[in-house]
């Protein structure tokens, strides 16, 4: 993934997509910059890898723009759609705060810009507000 953004106008703008995101709108100045610090961007082209099963979930994913499809594979080797994902959805919350390797594969479909958040850092902030926390399980309850 990416580094974050070393530009003042970079970090702004990064800063303004989290703030109007659903999952970080009721955050504070503080909390958004908390968040930030935390985040790396990734844009990738279509039909990239984004997450492998059984790989750690250590943080959760917000997709600026573009899709992504969350599938399975059976010992055939036979591809199942769960879902596809757009523009200002999130996924893995649901295995981050479980502490739970991912059990999907997560590919681009199209070009896309991806935001990870560490686990760490959406943990202080839950603790911190509960505006936040509400829509952290509004979030895993839509994805289960």
């Amino acid at each position: 993934m990416a580094a974050l953004p070393t530009t003042p106008a970079e970090t702004s703008n990064l800063k303004s997509i989290l703030a109007n995101t659903s999952l970080f709108k009721m955050l504070d100045d503080a909390q958004l910059d908390d968040i930030l610090s935390c985040t790396r961007t990734t844009q990738a082209k279509g039909n990239m890898p984004i997450v492998d099963y059984g790989e750690v979930a250590n943080g959760a994913f917000w997709i600026v723009y573009g899709q992504v499809k969350i599938t399975l594979h059976n010992k055939q080797g036979t591809e199942k759609i769960l879902e596809i994902l757009g523009q200002n959805t999130c996924f893995g919350l649901g295995e981050m705060l479980l502490q739970r390797p991912h059990i999907a594969l997560v590919k681009t479909i199209t070009d896309s810009m991806l935001l990870h958040v560490d686990r760490a850092a959406i943990m202080r902030v839950a603790e911190q507000n509960f505006a936040f926390s509400h829509e952290l399980m509004t979030c895993v309850g839509r994805q289960f």
